[in-house]
């Protein structure tokens, strides 16, 4: 049962994350009709996400065969928005005419890549943890999970797309854009250095605990 609530618990906190950086996404984007139905491939792909991690549970020998489903997961969602016909599926909702063939694209990749990445990165750690707990093996990880939390709440938000966007497109017309490019480069090496220190530190408690 605690293992079904952890399912449940997964899919939930995974869904809703992608819904929220989808819709940080299709704001900046100024995206409307198209949005929709990326939304709806995202649901699609969460259900089958969850039901390959399902199987993955049952027939795992070891924990590795959790993260090569979450890899090929990750991979597929690639291939998938890569197929002509399901970019041409969105772009032809799209209420957008001024939008650029070249700009539609990286907005529907973005919309529909990113939220799929964070459902992926929020169900597969979840899952592994269950299956190594449930068998009474070290489920920790050096991983530096906070620091990874916290990058993506100060990045995939509309604020942090408008700064990583003026930082990478460096546009005359945009004052700002050498200000905000010091701002992210700043940002990211304090991430960057903080997650070497968290990584660090619970690498060393693993070891500790191990020769305990």
């Amino acid at each position: 049962m605690r293992t079904v609530l952890i399912f449940v618990s997964a899919y939930l906190l995974s869904l809703l994350a992608a819904f929220i950086v989808g819709i940080q996404l299709a704001d900046f984007f100024r995206s409307q009709e198209e949005f929709i139905a990326i939304m709806m491939a995202l649901i699609i792909f969460s259900l089958l996400a969850i039901a390959a991690f399902a199987i993955a549970y049952r027939l795992a020998k070891t924990v590795r065969l959790l993260g090569v489903v979450a890899i090929s997961l990750a991979v597929a969602a690639v291939v998938l928005e890569e197929l002509p016909a399901l970019a041409e599926a969105f772009a032809q909702r799209s209420t957008n005419p001024f939008r650029l063939a070249g700009a539609q694209d990286i907005a529907i990749a973005a919309m529909l890549l990113i939220p799929a990445f964070v459902m992926l990165l929020i169900q597969w750690p979840l899952l592994r943890r269950r299956w190594l707990a449930a068998r009474g093996a070290e489920y920790r990880t050096a991983w530096p999970w906070i620091t990874i939390t916290v990058a993506g709440l100060i990045f995939l938000n509309r604020l942090g797309f408008d700064v990583i966007a003026s930082a990478i497109r460096q546009s005359p017309d945009d004052m700002l854009a050498t200000f905000w490019l010091k701002v992210t480069v700043g940002i990211a090496a304090t991430l960057l250095s903080l997650g070497l220190i968290e990584w660090g530190r619970r690498r060393r408690r693993l070891a500790q605990r191990t020769a305990a």
